[in-house]
């Protein structure tokens, strides 16, 4: 589970080497929460890996609320095998929960609640 409870904390991506053709698609959706947890607010955004270079895929929220990230998924796009770390950033203090190797065409999918899972290209879960 992603909690974010403060405006310095977010979940990132990063490949764990240079692509060879391509970054990774992702697609990252959070609920944002007030100090009664009344209220919920979905939102969605959608983007690629950058290289080593990490991404934020859940921004930080706002001091006022609190963000639960509900669904990542990440596809390799990429013609060879990589990893991709999803890294916690608190205030510059960086942990990697998870650092998985996708093979080409496969994708890794974590929802809250749920085990993290990667499926092959044909939609297979490994």
């Amino acid at each position: 589970m992603f909690v974010l409870d403060g405006n310095l904390r977010s979940v990132e991506l990063a490949l764990g080497a240079a692509k060879t053709t391509a970054d990774m698609p992702w697609v990252a959706s959070w609920c944002d929460f007030g100090a009664d947890f009344a209220g919920a607010a979905e939102t969605t955004l959608a983007g690629t890996t950058n290289g080593t270079t990490p991404v934020a895929v859940v921004p930080a929220p706002p001091s006022d609320l609190t963000r639960k990230l509900r669904k990542l998924t990440v596809l390799n796009a990429d013609s060879a095998a990589k990893a991709v770390l999803v890294r916690f950033n608190d205030n510059g203090t960086i942990t990697v929960p998870f650092n998985v190797t996708l093979a080409a065409g496969s994708q890794l999918v974590y929802e809250d609640g749920c085990p993290l899972a990667v499926y092959d290209k044909n939609g297979a879960l490994q």
